[in-house]
């Protein structure tokens, strides 16, 4: 892993935000990135959305302002940086929360790395919930990665 990749790591770790789960490691070499976060205590905002015990209905109009509040926080704490952390992949699964419905983000700041994995490894970084305009000329945008591309999955997200 570059040094560069390094850096990167270790200034996403200071990241300030009780809505991120905190990195408490990370291990690299020449063929894998692992990153280890706090544990997260309960589910994702997918599992929650897609159960079968929990009809869409049923989520209070409070419950999920509470929750897209605390993501958007998140968000607002990874962009506030100079350059801002991207999130990068804000989907419904990078989403975790607590026995009290407390939101909190997880896999972020992951384009970077997955810039590197692209380049080493032949890995994609292209998302199945990346903005249209970033598909209609992917050469151009395929390694660009911008805060807006956060907004658009968190208005996705709301949807």
């Amino acid at each position: 892993m570059s040094s560069l990749n390094n850096i990167y790591i270790k200034n996403l770790r200071k990241v300030e935000s009780p809505f991120l789960l905190k990195i408490r490691g990370y291990y690299h070499d020449d063929h894998s990135v692992t990153i280890l976060y706090e544990n997260a205590e309960n589910f994702t905002l997918f599992n929650l959305l897609n159960s079968k015990q929990t009809a869409k209905p049923a989520l209070a109009l409070k419950l999920k302002g509470h929750i897209a509040t605390q993501i958007a926080a998140a968000i607002q704490a990874l962009h506030s940086h100079n350059p801002p952390f991207v999130h990068g992949h804000l989907t419904s699964s990078n989403v975790v929360l607590d026995k009290a419905f407390n939101a909190k983000l997880t896999d972020f700041g992951m384009p970077s790395l997955k810039k590197y994995a692209s380049v080493k490894i032949g890995y994609s970084i292209m998302d199945a919930s990346i903005a249209p305009e970033y598909l209609a000329d992917r050469p151009k945008y395929l390694h660009i990665i911008d805060p807006a591309a956060d907004i658009y999955a968190f208005g996705f997200l709301l949807w």
